[in-house]
Formats: C-alpha cells, structure tokens, sequence
C-alpha cells in the first residue's frame, strides 16, 4: 500500500461517515497525540478523492489528535473515489484491521447504515453480516424491521433497539412455552434458561 503526506486542512471530514456510535472518543484521541507527540507511527487513514476534497474514510481518531497536537500534514492513503465510496469504506472496511475495537453496537449501527440504502441493501444478509461483523441472523432481524408497515419508524431507532423490540414477543413466547414444560418435566427449567441463552446469543447479548 502505497501512502504520502497529506494537508489536514485538505481532508473533508463528514461525521455521517462516522461508523462508531459515539464518534471521536476523547481519551483515545487524546492518547494518540501522546503517543504521536513521543514519537509513534501510526497506520496511514484512507481518503477519497473525487477530484475536488479528500474524504475520510478511515482515521478520525488519528486525524483529530494530529490537528490537536498542531501538525499540518498526517500520512494518508489516497485512493480515487467519490463521497460514497467513502461511506462504503467507512461503514465495512475501517476500522477492521487496527485502531479502537468496535463495539458490537458500532457493528450494529453499520449493518443498519447498509440496510437503510436503496443500493447496498441488495446485498445478501451473509454479505452484509461478512462485511460488517455481525450475524446474519442479525441482519435477517433488521431487514425485516425495516420491510415491515408496523415498524416505520424504525429508522430513527438504533439497530440495538431494533434487535430488542423483535426479539420480546420470541421470548415471551419461548418463556410461556417452555413454563408448561417446566410444570410436568422436573429438567425443563435447565432446557429453558438453555434456549434463552442461544436467543439472547443471536441478538448478542448475555444475562447471566
């Protein structure tokens, strides 16, 4: 991979490409410009250039450490490409090798960033689930949130709530199902705490 020195007052910075939930976090940027201050290379962040601006795709954190720590220039994979070859990048691909770990939230908001648009949400729900770090079971829930008359507003919910709200009447009918199981098997309440286990694994969660 071939990288060069770019002007950070070139680079376009647009928070919606922004995959984490809650952008920039303060302490890890504020520790990179320590360790950028001592002296650490860190990996190059990718841009697009369409030709005009250079739009991150990858590297907010190392981006706004470097501002903070008054440089002008940082190292930058610069491939061609518009705004929304950005967003693809930043919403499959960055963050994925290095830099702070995404939370499965992060994950969840990209796979729903992808259902949410006309083109990539063509892509299969493996595909999506492949290129984003969740389950495709979990995609498979979200599609159908988002395909579904009742839940249109879903749009505004994050994709944690999503997962929630369709995986409530699945419990409750697996907790009264598994109830008459328990009243005549004296095994049944370990078989029931095992099948709320392997649901609240599909939705990522764990309540023990």
């Amino acid at each position: 991979m071939m990288s060069s020195q770019l002007e950070l007052s070139k680079i376009e910075i647009d928070r919606a490409l922004q995959s984490r939930i809650g952008g920039v976090n303060g302490p890890v940027a504020s520790d990179y410009e320590d360790a950028m201050r001592e002296g650490v290379v860190f990996p190059p962040i990718v841009v697009f250039f369409d030709g005009d601006q250079y739009h991150l795709a990858d590297g907010f954190h190392r981006v706004s450490a470097a501002v903070h720590l008054g440089l002008t220039t940082i190292s930058a994979d610069m491939r061609e490409g518009s705004k929304r070859d950005a967003e693809f990048f930043a919403m499959t691909e960055a963050n994925s090798t290095h830099g702070l770990q995404l939370t499965r939230d992060d994950k969840r908001k990209r796979a729903q960033h992808l259902l949410m648009d006309d083109e990539w949400s063509q892509l299969s729900n493996r595909e999506i689930a492949r290129r984003t770090g969740v389950s495709h079971t979990f995609v498979a829930y979200v599609r159908e949130s988002l395909s579904s008359p009742q839940n249109g507003s879903v749009a505004t919910k994050s994709a944690k709530a999503v997962a929630e709200e369709l995986e409530s009447a699945r419990l409750e009918k697996i907790a009264a199902r598994n109830q008459q199981v328990m009243d005549t098997d004296p095994v049944g309440e370990y078989r029931y705490l095992e099948t709320l286990d392997t649901v609240l694994m599909i939705i990522g969660y764990s309540w023990r």
